[in-house]
């Protein structure tokens, strides 16, 4: 799940560092999109899609969380290109909220395998 994880930074690289620049910004998103569904099929099948306690039910739901925003950011992409109105509002909502729930996500994996190893 972790090697996936950071696979999908990719795109964050490509977005912010112009050395990233190669290759169709669409097929690094698609990218991006394939790498997150895998995610949760590797988090389904290590977890066996048990909530956990504590600590791993904090990391499953901010993980879940992202994801669901993640999917709702690629849908509102595909909405703000079709033409619907508010949609940009929306898209950046929702895209800065996917962003804000990365953010703990490191450290929530980085206790949970000290968690591991420790016990």
């Amino acid at each position: 799940i972790l090697g996936v994880v950071v696979l999908s930074l990719i795109l964050s690289l490509r977005k912010r560092i112009k050395r990233f620049e190669f290759g169709n910004y669409g097929a690094w998103r698609a990218a991006h999109a394939v790498l997150g569904t895998l995610g949760l099929v590797f988090l389904v099948s290590h977890t066996g899609f048990r909530l956990g306690h504590n600590l791993n039910f904090i990391l499953m739901l901010n993980f879940l969380a992202l994801s669901i925003l993640g999917g709702a950011s690629g849908l509102v992409t595909a909405l703000e290109r079709s033409g619907r109105s508010g949609a940009l509002m929306l898209k950046k909502l929702v895209t800065l909220g996917h962003i804000v729930l990365f953010w703990p996500l490191p450290a929530l994996l980085l206790f949970h395998v000290l968690k591991v190893y420790y016990y």
